[in-house]
């Protein structure tokens, strides 16, 4: 089974990366020797897409496959092998950093069809699932009406690999100390609050979400 979670955020320690890992126990508690790679995208050396159309040339050994020779290409080698997919960022502005939508669109633009049927030349269709990280609330979010920014990326996933499940972590902590910033509209006593109560339950989601990928894969999707 091998699997790869590619990680948006900048941060290699933080609320994100929590997620990740709690993700990656629920894989490997029901396949303990699973190949799990975690890409960390910060460190990758990329841009998004240059639309030169070098994936959709006809009668190309080209045709499907991303041509910009950059840090990306061996990684496209692996995700087309990969058995499983998850994409996790923290949330800037209502969306997902610009890192993992600049992967995002070398990904599954490759895989993007003109044709008619619109078929994707996508290798195989294999299980996803999308790991968020926020500062605010789930009713800030509903609110604020993320959803809408966030489900034409989920629809382009689910339309190229499968639909993803989502995975929450809310009302994050942003700074290890909030007295050394300017940041008077949150509380730092309702965040540790909510840390200590909900946190666990969000983490034990991840891993069950885990958990439920590799039953997936297991059975075939």
């Amino acid at each position: 089974m091998n699997i790869l979670i590619f990680n948006g955020s900048p941060r290699k320690k933080g609320n994100t990366m929590k997620m990740i890992e709690a993700y990656r126990a629920g894989v490997q508690s029901v396949v303990p020797d699973a190949s799990i790679e975690i890409v960390h995208l910060y460190g990758l050396n990329y841009k998004g897409c240059l639309s030169c159309f070098g994936c959709k040339r006809d009668n190309s050994p080209s045709y499907g496959h991303c041509v910009i020779n950059d840090d990306l290409k061996p990684l496209f080698e692996k995700t087309a092998a990969a058995d499983g997919l998850v994409f996790a960022t923290p949330i800037y502005f209502g969306e997902m950093t610009g890192q993992l939508k600049s992967f995002l669109e070398r990904l599954l633009f490759q895989y993007h069809s003109y044709e008619k049927d619109s078929r994707s030349p996508a290798p195989k269709k294999v299980p996803t699932d999308m790991i968020y990280t926020m500062n605010v609330t789930n009713e800030t979010k509903n609110k604020l009406g993320y959803d809408s920014y966030l489900c034409n990326m989920e629809n382009r996933i689910g339309h190229i690999f499968t639909r993803p499940k989502i995975y929450n972590a809310f009302n994050t902590y942003q700074f290890s100390d909030y007295s050394l910033y300017r940041a008077e509209v949150f509380s730092e006593p309702n965040k540790a609050a909510y840390r200590n109560d909900r946190l666990p339950e969000e983490l034990s989601a991840a891993f069950s979400g885990g958990a439920a990928m590799a039953k997936a894969i297991l059975t075939k999707y």
